[in-house]
């Protein structure tokens, strides 16, 4: 007697996302395994990341039986070469799969017509942006530059065009080998005398997802960092 195979959370993913006109591709490295879905639905499938995507998964699995999935679907937009841009949905536990994962592919498909109506600016990751908030609501300055990649930091009353005149702090973005965040690291510079900088020390590293408590942590020691005994920006 014939029997089905059981229903997988890719499955499910699967037809949220033809429903939408999206091709559905399940993709694995390293163990884990996601959806990448284009920006334009139209992209060769050997393309997809070299151009703007998103990363759709369950956890680090997403092929599992329908009965084991336990962790809501989440959807990050990169930039070609995997460069990471920001989380665009982030599931909440109650949902039933089918509704998160409709819910998620709808938010996909609402960024990218928002971005084609010219209706999203530039944004700055959502990572990233936490480090800001975090690190102004810790007593320093910061900004993320959109060109570097990464969030600046300097001391408080020193303004943001001078920063880099003097010592300051670079945090970094970590990624995982498969793109997704994997932490921040935060090291020291001050001017080497000329148009270049050199390390000082690294004032704070944390690997793996980063929850708001280490957000916090890093933030905290980066503005004690600036209220030591020592040098300081110009």
């Amino acid at each position: 007697m014939y029997s089905a195979p059981p229903r997988t959370e890719a499955d499910v993913m699967s037809a949220a996302l033809r429903l939408h006109g999206y091709p559905a591709r399940l993709h694995g490295d390293g163990g884990t395994t996601f959806f990448a879905v284009p920006f334009d639905p139209e992209t060769p499938a050997d393309d997809v990341f070299l151009h703007a995507h998103f990363l759709i998964a369950s956890g680090e699995r997403s092929d599992r039986p329908v009965t084991e999935h336990d962790e809501p679907w989440s959807a990050v937009l990169y930039e070609g070469g995997r460069e990471y841009v920001d989380v665009i949905y982030a599931g909440k536990p109650g949902l039933s799969i089918e509704k998160d994962a409709e819910a998620c592919v709808l938010a996909v498909v609402e960024h990218a017509a928002r971005t084609r109506a010219g209706h999203v600016h530039i944004p700055v990751p959502g990572n990233a942006q936490r480090l800001v908030d975090a690190i102004q609501a810790a007593g320093a300055n910061a900004w993320y530059d959109h060109e570097e990649g990464v969030v600046f930091a300097h001391p408080a009353g020193v303004p943001q065009d001078r920063a880099l005149l003097g010592e300051h702090i670079s945090l970094q973005l970590l990624t995982d080998s498969t793109g997704w965040p994997g932490g921040f690291r935060a090291v020291a510079w001050v001017p080497d005398g000329g148009v270049d900088f050199h390390d000082t020390a690294q004032v704070f590293l944390f690997c793996g997802v980063p929850d708001q408590k280490e957000v916090d942590r890093g933030a905290q020691a980066v503005a004690e960092w600036f209220s030591r005994p020592g040098p300081g920006a110009v």
